[in-house]
């Protein structure tokens, strides 16, 4: 694996010197406070290019396990996880809970933002403000009408893709600005079962994961 692989978020694996015999199935997952959560699983089929007379040493490179997968490792051991949510990509919606424990009268505004601090969703004096929004989270966001009302914080993410595997954060503040609870919502965006070829013998072959 690359050796800056938790400061990227690349988690992908590099098989040196594909065999037929590594043809099979492979995984990756994440490990964070005894919890395994599985991301992406990878089918690798080896093709026997040449006949074995006209074999002979190369230097092949396969990236297995690809994809853009968040580093929820330094984030998971450096901050206490509320809550994991899964989906599958190409969900109509996943949402991501929070639930008030302060006293609602004194709640002025409602931040969530993502593991990079970009503004997700952003509720202030009793109505969204878009205008806040990054561009990434524009129209894809929707929280209750009333809920200063119910307590309930809870964000509603649309369309959700493996680009929004991440660490998401649940601010809550008064009208002073000052910090009422803090909540960290993990999310998981599972990708389908990604297959790939590389024919034994080659020079030289990478496959990129097509959902970046």
């Amino acid at each position: 694996m690359k050796t800056d692989a938790l400061i990227t978020g690349d988690l992908s694996l590099t098989l040196r010197k594909p065999r037929l015999s590594d043809s099979g199935n492979y995984t990756c997952t994440i490990t964070a406070f005894g919890n395994e959560r599985r991301l992406a699983d990878v089918e690798l089929q080896v093709k026997d290019q040449f006949p074995p007379w006209a074999k002979g040493p190369v230097a092949v490179s396969v990236v297995v396990a690809v994809g853009l997968c968040m580093c929820l490792f330094i984030c998971c051991y450096c901050f206490r996880t509320d809550q994991w949510v899964e989906v599958k990509s190409g969900a109509e919606s996943v949402q991501l809970p929070c639930r008030a424990l302060v006293n609602l009268l004194q709640v002025s505004t409602v931040k969530w933002t993502d593991r990079k601090n970009r503004k997700v969703h952003v509720y202030q004096d009793g109505s969204d403000q878009p205008e806040e929004q990054d561009e990434f989270y524009r129209n894809r966001t929707e929280m209750k009408k009333i809920l200063l009302k119910i307590g309930d914080l809870s964000l509603t993410l649309k369309h959700p893709t493996v680009r929004d595997t991440d660490i998401f954060t649940c601010r809550v503040y008064n009208r002073e600005g000052r910090v009422l609870m803090v909540k960290l919502v993990v999310l998981i965006v599972k990708v389908p079962r990604v297959v790939v070829e590389v024919e034994s013998g080659a020079e030289s072959e990478q496959e990129n994961e097509a959902v970046r």
